[in-house]
């Protein structure tokens, strides 16, 4: 789906990545860790196509679709849940005989039937969370990148929201960033580690403890 080969990326003479290369396949839910400043919203904003002018490859399948989830979603909106998702639909030119359908099925999804009406500066930061979800899925997209969804939510909401993505597995193709190392290794099939400009995958075999492979990796990844 994604193909990431010899990617380096500089600002002015600073280098932020060095020769990353790894592949993002069909419905994999790939984890991305790093410290701050280690690069991690820098290869995402490549990935989306916001940031050129770096040295490497970046290979998308034909026709795919990419939404964005970001850390924070835009409280400022006078905007009701409903008015936001419709307001959605009709930059993602969801069809029009589809659109009702479609907001029904994402609010179903992220149980979000009790907020519908609220405006979104009335709502708790994990009902923020899982109303940008459901805005990412409006229009059916084959990957979501989640930009640290687990931010200050509680954990009420955390099993939620876990919950509403464990629940696209096999279905959709996803990126997850976050420095919550458990939530990561309960949603992930395989994680990218970011540390000193570098990247070094790593995946598991079944029954392994995944918490604990990606705490070992980190520490001897120096």
């Amino acid at each position: 789906m994604i193909d990431i080969s010899s990617l380096t990326y500089k600002i002015k003479r600073t280098e932020i990545l060095e020769n990353l290369n790894f592949r993002i396949k069909q419905n994999d839910f790939m984890g991305l860790v790093g410290e701050n400043g280690s690069g991690k919203t820098t290869l995402i904003r490549i990935v989306l196509g916001l940031i050129d002018g770096y040295d490497g490859t970046v290979r998308f399948d034909d026709d795919i679709r990419i939404n964005y989830q970001p850390e924070n979603t835009n409280k400022k909106l006078n905007l009701t849940v409903v008015e936001y998702l419709l307001s959605y639909c009709i930059i993602y030119q969801v069809k029009k005989d589809i659109i009702r359908e479609s907001i029904k099925r994402v609010i179903d999804l992220l149980e979000l039937k009790s907020e519908v009406t609220k405006k979104l500066n009335e709502l708790s930061k994990g009902f923020l969370q899982r109303v940008s979800l459901a805005r990412c899925l409006l229009n059916n997209p084959d990957f979501i990148i989640l930009d640290e969804p687990f931010s200050n939510i509680d954990q009420y909401h955390k099993g939620k929201f876990i919950e509403s993505i464990l629940s696209l597995k096999g279905e959709k193709t996803l990126l997850i960033a976050s420095h919550n190392l458990e939530e990561i290794a309960k949603i992930c099939d395989r994680v990218l580690i970011l540390r000193n400009k570098k990247a070094i995958e790593v995946e598991w075999i079944e029954g392994e403890d995944k918490l604990k492979t990606i705490k070992n990796t980190i520490e001897k990844f120096e």
